[in-house]
């Protein structure tokens, strides 16, 4: 039984002396179990040779079983606990504090880069340009932003840790760095899937229909598509300015699917029944690739409701 609890006799054995020292010391069995959890959290990278040699030497000297065997062995480990926690704190605190210093420079920096995620997640609703492009780059950007967010626990670390071995808050190991070269693949990939949707609506198939609106804003977002100007594109790029481009290239495609059948009804010539159903399945396929698109890339409750998008701007 015991064989098949413990495969490894040392935990075996750890159990029995936890058992031993609890039974003969409660009091000091439980300040010693706070140690050992102080020891086992507080991790020191490889690079910080000292200070790790420092707390394997502790981990293996303060053991239930040397408690339960050799309690005059407590004293000086304690002492040596004590010198390991002091050095430790101080690295951890000056590690925690640039480590958010730096993970603030990179909020910032995505905080910037935020109207260009923000412009692709729009144009990916449009579904007649084809699939959406970066679509997990927009899901590490988001990922990121809350990563950076900051630690609530910038002051006062040091008093946790020296209890903890770690903030509560973030759990920062000291061999984790910020994730800045993370941070600048995922701008970049950004800016790619967003030149890639531009180029798409530079297209001159894209554009001719386009210029058959009589809204000013999409003559005006023509030309900034035309000069790549993205900066000045995320200004007009809004929620109302993507749904009606929406509606417009969807409707397109609609008139390019019933037009040789109304062409037939305005000629009085009867449609034939197989065109007239392959035509109401093309445009079946349009409405449910736009609708699927929208509701993909926009966040809940930004897609229209159902009686349309009056209703959508009355709620705002």
């Amino acid at each position: 039984c015991a064989e098949r609890l413990y495969p490894a006799r040392q935990a075996l054995t750890e159990d029995i002396y936890i058992l031993r020292a609890f039974d003969r010391s409660p009091e000091r069995a439980g300040e010693l179990l706070a140690i050992r959890r102080f020891l086992a959290r507080a991790a020191v990278p490889p690079e910080d040779a000292d200070l790790a040699l420092d707390r394997s030497l502790l981990l293996e000297q303060l053991t239930f079983a040397a408690l339960a065997t050799e309690p005059n062995r407590l004293a000086p480990a304690t002492a040596a606990l004590a010198r390991f926690r002091q050095r430790y704190v101080s690295l951890y605190r000056e590690r925690h504090t640039s480590y958010w210093a730096e993970m603030a420079r990179l909020h910032t920096r995505l905080v910037v880069e935020q109207p260009h995620a923000e412009a692709l997640r729009r144009i990916n609703t449009l579904a007649e340009l084809g699939p959406p492009a970066g679509v997990g780059a927009l899901a590490a950007f988001a990922a990121l932003l809350e990563e950076t967010s900051g630690c609530p626990l910038i002051a006062g670390v040091e008093e946790v840790a020296a209890a903890e071995g770690a903030c509560p808050e973030c759990s920062l190991p000291l061999d984790q760095s910020p994730p800045a070269r993370r941070v600048d693949e995922i701008v970049d990939r950004i800016e790619r899937a967003c030149d890639r949707q531009m180029a798409r609506l530079s297209s001159s198939a894209i554009q001719h229909v386009l210029r058959h609106s009589s809204d000013p804003r999409v003559d005006q977002f023509l030309k900034m598509v035309q000069a790549s100007q993205l900066s000045s594109l995320r200004a007009v790029l809004d929620d109302d300015l993507v749904g009606y481009l929406r509606r417009f290239l969807v409707e397109s495609r609609i008139h390019d699917a019933l037009e040789p059948i109304l062409s037939r009804v305005q000629d009085g010539v009867p449609p034939n029944v197989d065109e007239a159903q392959s035509a109401m399945r093309d445009v079946t396929r349009v409405l449910q690739r736009a609708f699927q698109s929208a509701q993909r890339a926009l966040p809940p409750g930004e897609t229209e409701p159902k009686d349309g998008p009056s209703r959508r701007r009355r709620k705002r």
